[in-house]
């Protein structure tokens, strides 16, 4: 067990595995790619749940699920990130945010982005949430 990572899970321990899985990471910025998005709907209205899958360093394979709902603080986020993938034009208001998580997934493939993400909690609920996104021209 030597050349096992300090913080990596025991694969043969469901329970700690699971809970290091669901934890949040901290602030930070993190190397990661699109990986998934979804519509969600709650009392407050709804959004889109994005997964993005980090790929580099320490937490390397670990998700981020990022919810957005459609305010001023979103539009600016999501404008820059459209804008570092290198996406043109603008999604239509009528296809709504399947069909921009679409274009900023695609166009991000071939980029290394780098989301910088910080934890927000709210009572006994805390999420992890997107601050910006650069493209790392490495």
């Amino acid at each position: 067990m030597a050349n096992k990572k300090p913080n990596a899970p025991d694969v043969d321990d469901l329970f700690p595995t699971t809970i290091l899985a669901r934890k949040l990471l901290p602030a930070g910025e993190y190397v990661a790619q699109l990986a998934a998005s979804a519509p969600f709907f709650d009392r407050q209205g709804g959004g889109i749940e994005a997964t993005i899958r980090v790929t580099e360093g320490e937490h390397s394979g670990r998700l981020i699920r990022l919810r957005f709902v459609l305010n001023a603080s979103t539009a600016e986020v999501l404008e820059k990130w459209w804008t570092e993938v290198g996406a043109e034009g603008r999604p239509s208001w009528s296809d709504g945010f399947p069909a921009l998580f679409s274009v900023l997934w695609r166009h991000g493939l071939d980029k290394r982005l780098l989301f910088k993400i910080d934890t927000r909690s709210a009572g006994r609920f805390s999420e992890n949430i997107l601050i910006a996104v650069r493209w790392d021209w490495l």
